[in-house]
């Protein structure tokens, strides 16, 4: 834990709550709870670098700086660079909270149900927390209020489906409106499920403040959605002081929902309704002008097996580092003969790939040693195999030829298994996850690549023959 960390530096520093608060603009009540286990550290760069340069900084006594460096680095030595002190120090920091996270997800994304998901019918709202009326404003209180507002709103997109081509959603508030009821959490849920199977595109704007943690349960919550398809997930990179917070959810010329918090306090907020259509214009304006500041999170893709080839050719056709890791050795590294109609795609994919390693790249590739009781493999979207011992022994030899051959190529069989059917990561660049059913998922946010890349890059292996 993050807090057990601080407290073991801080303490190994003689570093006060006082300092340290001083040092992240944070009450020394609030350290001391963080410290305790109260609360939790926030994993923010505004948090972790102060912090971690303030460490470094009163890092001076030999016999501390000896302690905490074997706590790190094992037989390694801090350096004496205050910056890079602190650079490793932030990366221990939050390592286990990330990998934490990141697991989460890929598990998550590793075991994706093979069909549609199947969530039951959404049950009849009475509305209770708010007085109907004819008004083209309507007003809902509390977290109760905002689940009936959102039940309301997302039923007249259902019921004007042919008129709403796709939705804006938006929120940084406190999302214990959702989770406190998991009966709504379900409705809300089978009431998604219907509006993306109406064929509406769903363009969301994740909250990530720079927490990578945070991204990565934003994602995950989202996951079982992303396979419906026409979910378009977006980020802002830009710093908000997350004090007043707000939520606006727009269906073009039908209806939005906004309200403002301040930190955590939606018990008695007002969440207002609107079907007035130039209100809705209105703040769907807000919301576009919001956009322009954000990026694109990732591309999903449904059978997307040969968009995953597609993104591997970009990769290859750059210098960046990759880390590799899936189920099997690479796909395209099967003898043609088991290849059958994908022989020509796959054996460019190989010349490619060949090419990247002459250059010299580094690339590590990780990968499980099979269970031969297995009968059909799907080794790639279309095409199964008996993934025998032979067959094995085969594929595994075309990756012994590229590895005596190329110094910079490291093929590993995994100490742990592996369930995505593949993953490839490239060092500050790119990332993309294929599962078996196929769904890819090829991510461009520059925290959550770097660390997948990272990740694989920490995955136990030993080496082949």
């Amino acid at each position: 834990m993050i807090s057990e960390k601080l407290d073991f530096l801080m303490q190994i520093t003689n570093t006060s709550n006082s300092v340290l608060g001083r040092a992240v603009s944070f009450d020394p009540s609030y350290i001391s709870k963080i410290r305790r286990g109260i609360r939790k550290a926030p994993v923010t760069d505004a948090f972790i670098d102060p912090a971690s340069e303030l460490i470094a900084r009163r890092l001076t006594d030999s016999r501390k700086r000896r302690i905490v460096s074997g706590t790190i680095l094992g037989d390694s030595s801090l350096p004496s660079d205050t910056a890079e002190c602190a650079a490793i120090i932030k990366k221990w920091l939050t390592a286990s909270e990330n990998d934490s996270s990141l697991e989460a997800l890929l598990t998550g994304i590793a075991n994706l149900p093979s069909n549609k998901i199947s969530i039951p019918s959404p049950s009849q709202s009475n509305e209770k927390s708010h007085t109907p009326s004819e008004s083209k404003v309507e007003i809902f209180y509390g977290n109760e209020g905002k689940r009936e507002a959102v039940k309301s709103f997302l039923k007249k997109v259902i019921l004007n489906s042919e008129n709403v081509p796709y939705l804006l959603l938006f929120s940084n508030e406190d999302m214990k409106w959702m989770y406190e009821s998991p009966s709504f959490a379900s409705e809300w849920a089978a009431l998604l499920v219907t509006v993306l199977r109406k064929n509406i595109t769903i363009k969301i704007i994740h909250t990530v403040q720079r927490d990578l943690n945070d991204m990565l349960e934003a994602v995950k919550k989202w996951m079982p959605l992303y396979t419906e398809g026409n979910i378009e997930p977006y980020y802002c990179p830009k710093i908000r002081d997350d004090i007043y917070r707000r939520s606006v959810f727009i269906a073009p010329g039908l209806a939005a929902v906004t309200s403002t918090s301040v930190l955590t306090g939606t018990e008695k907020m007002a969440n207002l309704l609107f079907t007035d259509i130039a209100a809705v214009n209105a703040f769907e304006e807000e919301l576009r002008a919001y956009m322009t500041l954000c990026k694109p999170l990732m591309k999903i893709y449904k059978n997307g097996g040969d968009m995953f080839m597609n993104i591997c050719i970009k990769l290859f056709e750059k210098d960046n580092a990759l880390n590799i890791a899936g189920a099997y050795p690479l796909f395209f590294l099967l003898p043609k003969k088991y290849l059958k109609e994908a022989a020509d795609d796959f054996s460019k994919l190989k010349k490619d790939f060949i090419k990247l390693l002459k250059r010299g790249v580094k690339v590590r590739e990780i990968f499980c040693e099979p269970l031969f009781r297995e009968k059909n493999v799907t080794i790639w979207p279309g095409v199964d195999i008996e993934y025998t011992e032979e067959v094995w022994r085969e594929h595994l030899n075309e990756v012994l030829k590229l590895r005596d051959e190329f110094d910079n190529y490291t093929p590993l069989i995994s100490s742990t298994h592996i369930d995505i059917m593949e993953i490839i990561a490239a060092e500050d660049n790119n990332a993309a996850v294929m599962t078996p059913r196929p769904v890819v998922f090829d991510v461009f946010e520059s925290n959550i690549c770097a660390s997948i890349y990272e990740y694989i890059g920490r995955i136990p292996g030993r080496n082949i023959g």
